[in-house]
């Protein structure tokens, strides 16, 4: 049976040692008038002798259950705060055998010092978790103010009296109109990166020509791409075409939103779009590359981020959510793939992809 003390006293290291003193010295003092006592019996070499042992073994056995009863518990407390146990009797017997063993104290300052590193890098993570979260509001009410206040200027002035003027109100009625879409846009984009990072859009993998969809993105673009003298091109002719599996509908949303930011972050003078393709046997390499402004290399990590934008002084001249990076993101993440980039500022950027290859009859 476990002999339990309790002390009605503060458990200073100073009391215990007092306690112990005390305690220690009385068990003197009783051995000594015990030994005198029985000195009329018994020789007195031999009661020295055995009270030796006794005396050790008793002395020994106080100082223990001291610590027993005063530092065990709370070591237990402390392991349950760090494990954050409510008392299962595997965890207390794991406990128990770190409190016997040699170097208790030690075992117990390591597992204190690796739960210090846990909960700090837990408390890190929520930091950037909250300053995400703050950034993310923040880009997201500038998004919608822009366009909004757009479209309120320009519904304004209808209202005061431009709308008599039929070449001015169809004139602020487009542009009223460019900011709804705008908006619209933002808000599907929205919808769908939210989606995709919730795992709520199925993805199709069906074997499908990848040329021959870069080509129909080329058609779609050129015109934008016109404008700013930019050309669309293949690094090589690619007539046979290459098969690929995956969803079709969503790598063309890739191509798409890769091929407007490189003409988007273009440089002034115009430049060159290339869409190249690598074969690695069991997989096809899809690069998009430009000759545009390029990415600091600071900024490279964080692109793929909601509304981050490499251009801090958020010019409006470049149009776009600042969703299209982070949906190209989340969609080759459903297909199981990643997305890569490379850059070098005012050189360049090149964005790569791979997806399976397919076999096509």
């Amino acid at each position: 049976m476990k002999l339990k003390l309790n002390f009605p006293f503060d458990t200073s290291p100073k009391t215990i040692a007092w306690f112990n003193a005390t305690m220690v010295f009385a068990l003197y003092v009783a051995l000594t008038i015990l030994i005198a006592f029985l000195n009329k019996y018994v020789e007195l070499w031999i009661l020295i002798l055995l009270s030796i042992p006794v005396y050790i073994f008793i002395a020994f056995r106080l100082a223990y259950y001291c610590l027993d009863a005063l530092v065990y518990p709370k070591v237990k407390l402390i392991y349950k705060t760090i494990h954050n146990l409510k008392g299962p009797a595997k965890n207390i017997d794991y406990v128990t055998n770190s409190y016997n063993s040699r170097d208790f104290l030690k075992k117990i300052n390591q597992d204190v010092v690796s739960w210090s590193i846990r909960n700090k890098e837990e408390i890190e993570s929520l930091k950037e978790r909250e300053n995400f979260r703050r950034d993310y509001v923040g880009n997201l009410a500038h998004e919608l103010r822009t366009p909004l206040f757009l479209v309120q200027g320009y519904v304004q002035t209808l209202f005061e009296g431009g709308i008599d003027d039929e070449l001015k109100s169809k004139y602020f009625l487009e542009k009223a109109a460019k900011g709804v879409d705008r908006m619209v846009n933002l808000i599907e984009d929205l919808e769908a990166i939210t989606k995709l990072e919730a795992g709520n859009i199925k993805i199709e993998l069906k074997p499908f020509n990848i040329t021959a969809l870069a080509s129909k993105v080329f058609d779609a673009l050129d015109d934008k791409a016109s404008e700013k003298n930019i050309e669309l091109v293949f690094s090589r002719n690619y007539a046979k075409g290459i098969w690929v599996n995956g969803d079709q509908n969503r790598i063309e949303q890739v191509f798409t939103n890769l091929i407007v930011n490189a003409i988007n972050y273009s440089k002034p003078e115009g430049g060159t779009i290339e869409v190249r393709f690598f074969d690695l046997q069991e997989s096809i390499v899809i690069e998009v590359s430009d000759n545009g402004i390029g990415i600091d290399k600071e900024d490279l990590p964080r692109i793929f981020e909601r509304f981050y934008r490499v251009e801090k002084s958020r010019n409006r001249k470049i149009a776009g959510s600042g969703l299209g990076l982070s949906i190209c993101k989340h969609i080759l993440e459903a297909h199981g793939k990643v997305m890569n980039v490379r850059s070098v500022k005012n050189t360049g950027t090149t964005f790569s992809f791979s997806l399976d290859r397919a076999s096509h009859k």
